[in-house]
């Protein structure tokens, strides 16, 4: 049964949600221009995560809370979008930033239940981690990448 999880659409509807949904995130933190010490602790953060699973999500919404209250503090805002956006509409400003961080929640709590998502599948517990770890981490340097070479920018 094991050898089979490919074939389950659970598998198949929850890691390509979770690549696109990371990959999108990704592409955000390329477009903030955060530092490299961001996405190192990002990554940090991703594998807690993956490790640990819904015990890690205060965790990763106080990393969460960190960035986007010194975003806000800084002002910071992507060139690409309206580079005066925060000083000329703060309102909308705040809004999409509202929505950023929920956006940012539903990741974060996709990857906390991706161990009770995927264990039905008969995946043993080093291809989980592995599963868990590598889509998200891969897809953030997709996300990246696809910003950095001009694409849906």
């Amino acid at each position: 049964m094991a050898d089979q999880f490919y074939s389950y659409p659970r598998f198949w509807v929850y890691t390509i949600t979770l690549f696109l949904g990371y990959t999108v995130a990704g592409w955000f933190l390329a477009a903030f221009e955060v530092p490299w010490l961001v996405w190192l602790i990002t990554g940090a953060v991703i594998l807690h995560l993956a490790k640990v699973g819904e015990e890690a999500i205060v965790l990763a919404n106080a990393w969460l809370v960190s960035i986007m209250f010194i975003g806000t503090i800084l002002k910071t805002w992507p060139t690409v979008w309206l580079p005066d956006l925060p000083f000329q509409n703060a309102p909308l400003w705040a809004m999409i930033l509202m929505g950023l961080w929920a956006f940012s929640m539903v990741l974060i709590i996709a990857l906390a239940w991706g161990r009770t998502i995927l264990y039905p599948v008969g995946l043993n517990s080093d291809r989980l981690s592995f599963i868990l770890l590598g889509i998200p981490l891969v897809a953030m340097i997709v996300g990246s990448v696809i910003f950095r070479l001009g694409w849906m920018s």
